[in-house]
């Protein structure tokens, strides 16, 4: 099966490009679809609180569905991602 929440589509992107899964951070706005299929693949995982997932939300997400980190909007995001990658 192709498309989130199977990981092969991520998967696929990483092996294309050739760099290791550490340095591959997956950011996206669903927690069903985006953290999942980061999970399956192995990425650590981002998620955006501008589109289905709001702040309520959070408490609810487990397992798979459970981002590496999240943020609010853009610039919160780049602070991570500069901290992370410092």
């Amino acid at each position: 099966v192709i498309g989130k929440p199977e990981p092969a589509v991520f998967r696929a992107i990483v092996a294309s490009v050739g760099v290791p899964d550490e340095t591959v951070v997956v950011i996206g706005d669903n927690p069903d679809a985006d953290m999942v299929a980061a999970r399956r693949a192995g990425l650590r995982s981002v998620l955006v609180l501008t589109g289905v997932a709001d702040r309520a939300m959070l408490a609810t997400l487990d397992g798979e569905r459970r981002p590496d980190a999240v943020v609010a909007d853009p610039a919160e995001l780049g602070a991570l991602l500069a901290r992370w990658l410092s």
